[in-house]
C-alpha cells in the first residue's frame, strides 16, 4: 500500500514563521509513512521559497511583496477570484488529504480540493481592509472554515481571536525543532535581537522608538518584510546610526542569539512567537509586549518578563534591564523551560500523528 499523500498549502514559506514550522511537522508526518509535499501559490516577501529540498511541487509565482498596499492589492485579488486561479494548472497535484497552512489570507483556499481538508491557523485574523468590505472577508472567511473537516489553532491565543468571529477551532501546538544552546560564547551586555518580519503587527517601530529612549543599548534586527526601507528611514531620523543594524534575513539565527544578551518582541499581534521560544532554547533572556501569543509563549511570565504593550512599556524594561541583567531571567531557569518546551514538542508530534492517522481512516 503506498504511502497517504498530504499536500500542505500556503504563502509563507517565503519568510518567518511558517517557513520555520513546516519541517518538523512534516518530519513528524513522516515518521508515520504519510508522503508530504507543498504547494505555494506565491512567496510573499522574499519571492524565494525557504524550503527544503524535494518539498514543492505544482507552479508556484515569486512575487516579492515590498509594501503594505502590494499586500493589501493581493488579498483584493485573492478575494475577488476566491483564490482559485493560482490552482489553475494545479489541481492534478496527487494528494489524500490537503492542508492550508497558515494565516487568514490562506483560508479561502479550504473546498479547493476534493479531498479531506485541515486548516491550521498560525496568526489572529489578518482582515486587512476595514470599512465596507470587512464584512464580506469575514462572511468569506467563516464560509471558508466550513468547508474543512477539521480547524487548528497553534495557541490558545488564535483560537480565542478566531472564535470571535464565529470560527471555532482546535488547539495544537505544532511540534518544533528544539535546538540545543550553542557552546558558550561572549555576550555584549549591551546588544540586544530582534528576530522576525519586518511588518506592522511585529511592532518593530515602537522598539526602535524605545531604543532610542535607552542610549546604553544597541539592537540588531533579523528579518526582511514590508517595511524595511520605513524602519531604516526611522532608525536614521532618531539618530541609531551605528546602534542599530539591520542584517536582514538569515536561515539560522544561532550566531546572532550567541553574543547577545537580550531578545525583544514589541508585537501588536502574536500567534505564538517561535522567534521568542527560540531565544529561550539559546539560553537569551526574553522581553516581550503582554499580548495574548507572547504571554502565552512566556508562559505567563514565568519564562520572561511581560511589558506593557507601549513605546514606554518597552522603554522601561530596557531601562531595568541595563540596571540589572538579571531581570529578565525566567523564574524557573533557562534548563527548565528548555526541558518543558521539548516535552510539549513532543505531545504535540504523538498528537499530531494520531490526529493524521485517525482523519486519513476516517
Amino acid at each position: 500500500m503506498s504511502a497517504a499523500r498530504v499536500l500542505f498549502c500556503g504563502v509563507g514559506f517565503g519568510h518567518g514563521g511558517l517557513a520555520s514550522s513546516f519541517p518538523p511537522v512534516a518530519a513528524a508526518l513522516e515518521r508515520r509513512g504519510f508522503e508530504v509535499k507543498v504547494l505555494v501559490p506565491h512567496a510573499a516577501d522574499r519571492g524565494a521559497l525557504d524550503l527544503p529540498p524535494g518539498y514543492e511541487t505544482g507552479p508556484a509565482f515569486r512575487w516579492r511583496v515590498r509594501s503594505i498596499w502590494a499586500g493589501r492589492l493581493l488579498r483584493l485579488f485573492h478575494l475577488a477570484t476566491f483564490g482559485r486561479l493560482r490552482f489553475l494548472f494545479a489541481r492534478q497535484v496527487p494528494h489524500d488529504a490537503f492542508v492550508v497552512y497558515g494565516a487568514s489570507c490562506c483560508m479561502e483556499w479550504c473546498g479547493y480540493s476534493s479531498k479531506p481538508t485541515w486548516a491550521f491557523l498560525h496568526s489572529e485574523p489578518e482582515i486587512g481592509l476595514s470599512g465596507p468590505l470587512r464584512p464580506a472577508i469575514v462572511r468569506d472567511l467563516r464560509r471558508s472554515a466550513a468547508r474543512a473537516q477539521r480547524v487548528f489553532a497553534v495557541s490558545n491565543a488564535v483560537h480565542d481571536a478566531w472564535l470571535k468571529l464565529g470560527i471555532d477551532s482546535e488547539v495544537l501546538r505544532l511540534p518544533r525543532a528544539c535546538k540545543p544552546p550553542s557552546a558558550a560564547a561572549a555576550r555584549d551586555p549591551r546588544r540586544c535581537v530582534y528576530v522576525g518580519r519586518l511588518s506592522w503587527e511585529k511592532g518593530v517601530d515602537r522598539l526602535l522608538d524605545a531604543i532610542a529612549k535607552v542610549p546604553e543599548l544597541s539592537l540588531d534586527i533579523v528579518g526582511d518584510g514590508p517595511l524595511r526601507s520605513d524602519l531604516e528611514r526611522r532608525a536614521a531620523a532618531l539618530g541609531l546610526d551605528g546602534r542599530v543594524r539591520f542584517l536582514g534575513w538569515m536561515n539560522d539565527t544561532a550566531s546572532v542569539l550567541a553574543t547577545a544578551a537580550l531578545a525583544v518582541s514589541p508585537s501588536r499581534l502574536e500567534g505564538l512567537g517561535l522567534a521568542v521560544l527560540e531565544a529561550l532554547e539559546a539560553g537569551v533572556p526574553v522581553i516581550a509586549t503582554d499580548i495574548p501569543g507572547s504571554r502565552e509563549a512566556l508562559a505567563g511570565g514565568r519564562y520572561g518578563r511581560l511589558v506593557p504593550d507601549s513605546v514606554d512599556g518597552l522603554a522601561a524594561a530596557l531601562a531595568e534591564f541595563v540596571r540589572d541583567p538579571r531581570s529578565c531571567d525566567p523564574a524557573v531557569g533557562f534548563e527548565t523551560v528548555r526541558a518543558e518546551l521539548s516535552a510539549m514538542s513532543a505531545e504535540s508530534e504523538r498528537r499530531l500523528a494520531e490526529i493524521a492517522l485517525a482523519f486519513l481512516r476516517s
